[in-house]
């Protein structure tokens, strides 16, 4: 089947958000995604050569889709981008209608996403953990795009992180995640374990016994520091509403 995945990150690389090839596309991929056998070869298809290198992720299947967007590609360039190229020679009514349109295909896009994330949370352990690496991995590598001097040298950024696009995607499809358990007196709010933001790097094993994927947490500034001398009652293993939650969390 990898061969069948490099021919669609050919194709999809080259769509953009308007095409309807790309939905065909997308709805290719819901379906592999659906078959356990595919869909443990594509979890294992996007993984990077490199998992510390942020800009690679961009770089695999999932990552080239999530980097489709109305957004510019590069800062400033606005060459061959699509949309709104000459907003002041455009109506009221012309740019009105161009933003309905790109409303519609994000809605559709976004929802897509969602559903490729879920079904390969939903369809087994593996590609669940598989998935959850990716997304942990992929944020961890990222994490310096939040550093004040990535807005100053958006060259040197855009070499070593994924984009603003690329994020963007990712958080809505994530926030869709949520949304079962972000509800206003939602009973599942009570399940959070917040002892998973202190836990410490972990190896594989130990990452796919505890269900922890996210890194680097503990190094994060706590609202209320912890006494030196305390040290939390880790939980045997955390669910994965705790998991959507700050992975979520971490992204905006």
């Amino acid at each position: 089947m990898v061969p069948v995945f490099d021919i669609l990150l050919g194709r999809i690389r080259e769509l953009h958000l308007c095409q309807i090839l790309l939905y065909s596309y997308l709805d290719m991929l819901l379906y592999f995604t659906r078959q356990k056998d595919i869909a443990q070869v594509f979890v294992e298809y996007i993984q990077p050569k490199d998992l510390t290198n942020g800009q690679l992720y961009q770089k695999t299947l999932l990552g080239t889709i999530l980097n489709i967007s109305c957004l510019l590609k590069a800062p400033g360039v606005v060459e061959n981008h699509g949309y709104f190229l000459f907003p002041s020679r455009s109506s009221p009514q012309e740019i009105k209608v161009q933003e309905s349109n790109i409303h519609q295909f994000m809605s559709q896009f976004h929802e897509k996403i969602y559903q490729m994330l879920k079904n390969l949370l939903q369809l087994s352990p593996q590609t669940k953990h598989r998935n959850l690496s990716w997304l942990g991995n992929c944020l961890h590598a990222n994490a310096g795009r939040t550093k004040i001097w990535t807005n100053q040298m958006p060259e040197i950024f855009l070499q070593m992180y994924a984009s603003d696009a690329f994020f963007l995607n990712l958080g809505a499809a994530l926030l869709r995640l949520c949304q079962p358990f972000c509800k206003p007196r939602s009973p599942r709010l009570l399940t959070f374990d917040l002892t998973y933001c202190a836990l410490k790097e972990l190896n594989e094993e130990e990452q796919r016994s505890k269900n922890v994927h996210l890194k680097g947490m503990e190094k994060e500034t706590c609202l209320i520091p912890a006494m030196m001398d305390q040290e939390p009652e880790f939980a045997p293993s955390y669910n994965l509403i705790i998991r959507m939650k700050d992975l979520t969390i971490v992204l905006a």
